[in-house]
């Protein structure tokens, strides 16, 4: 029950919507400590979490839902149902790697929400085509440059490419023999690098993933190595904010095979050969007024 928006109020009014202990002081109470959390507002503007503190800053406050969230992180379709008490929360979305490179990441944040109603969730399969992962119709993250809805950035372009970040796209996938991938932008993942081997043929890297716990360094372009060599291999490209990092091509000695490279999670596209497609994911956390995307208290609670 949230604290009247005016006329008196106690200490004690504030210790039963937040919790704490006697003796009762204000300074257990600034927002982002242990009791009250990070941008809870009332009807006087939000709790400071520094500084002076009254309790007219409690006016209509309330301690709303525990910060949780849920994850989804396996090919498929689900519903999600609205726990009681939470009535907003921010998505991530991550579409599937494909062959025309990394999927994009889009995010889109305080959505409201209705406690007990089910939303449908999708995760999208890394496959040639690709597929999109979305939360409902807010939040769609799509193949490549697909994403039709939220904040993010694009997949890389080319199989091999890096999966879209929360402030730009993936790292592109090296086009050229001997030649190293780009790195990913904005926490995207990095593209893979190239390389031809002794047998003429070239080898390609894959991108790197993106992780959906909130925006981190970008991914490193996969470097190239042993040209020419029996052993020669190209790297793949590091994973974005937390996300897996694709796996190295590896020429066959004494033949004109490779081993493949696959695509990080989530969303790095794959290079030609064997391997698999970085999947897609959807995360959703709250509560969404606190709680947003690219980074502001997106971590695992």
């Amino acid at each position: 029950m949230a604290i009247p928006a005016s006329g008196a109020v106690s200490f004690s009014d504030i210790q039963t919507e937040f919790g704490g202990s006697n003796p009762i002081s204000l300074s257990e109470y600034y927002a982002g400590g242990g009791l009250v959390t990070a941008g809870t507002t009332g009807t006087n503007g939000a709790v400071p979490s520094s500084g002076q503190i009254n309790v007219s800053n409690f006016y209509g406050t309330s301690s709303g839902p525990v910060p949780s969230q849920q994850a989804y992180t396996t090919a498929g379709s689900y519903t999600w149902t609205a726990p009681t008490g939470v009535t907003s929360v921010s998505v991530v979305c991550v579409g599937s790697g494909n062959n025309s490179g990394g999927g994009c990441l889009r995010y889109v944040n305080n959505i409201t929400v209705v406690p007990g109603t089910g939303y449908a969730v999708v995760v999208g399969a890394g496959s040639g085509t690709g597929a999109s992962s979305s939360f409902g119709s807010t939040v769609v993250g799509g193949i490549f440059n697909g994403g039709s809805t939220g904040t993010g950035g694009n997949g890389g372009s080319g199989a091999g490419s890096g999966a879209g970040g929360y402030a730009g796209a993936g790292g592109a996938v090296a086009t050229s023999n001997n030649v190293n991938g780009s790195s990913g932008d904005g926490g995207g993942g990095g593209g893979g690098g190239r390389v031809l081997d002794n047998f003429n043929t070239a080898l390609v890297g894959s991108g790197g993933g993106v992780g959906i716990l909130g925006q981190g360094a970008s991914g490193a372009g996969g470097t190239f190595g042993n040209q020419g060599a029996d052993n020669a291999f190209a790297n793949s490209g590091g994973g974005g904010s937390g996300g897996a990092a694709g796996t190295t091509n590896q020429s066959e000695s004494g033949d004109n095979g490779s081993s493949g490279a696959s695509g990080g999670n989530f969303g790095g596209g794959k290079s030609s050969g064997p391997g698999t497609f970085g999947g897609g994911a959807v995360r959703i956390i709250w509560p969404g007024n606190t709680r947003s995307f690219p980074s502001t208290n997106t971590g695992d609670v």
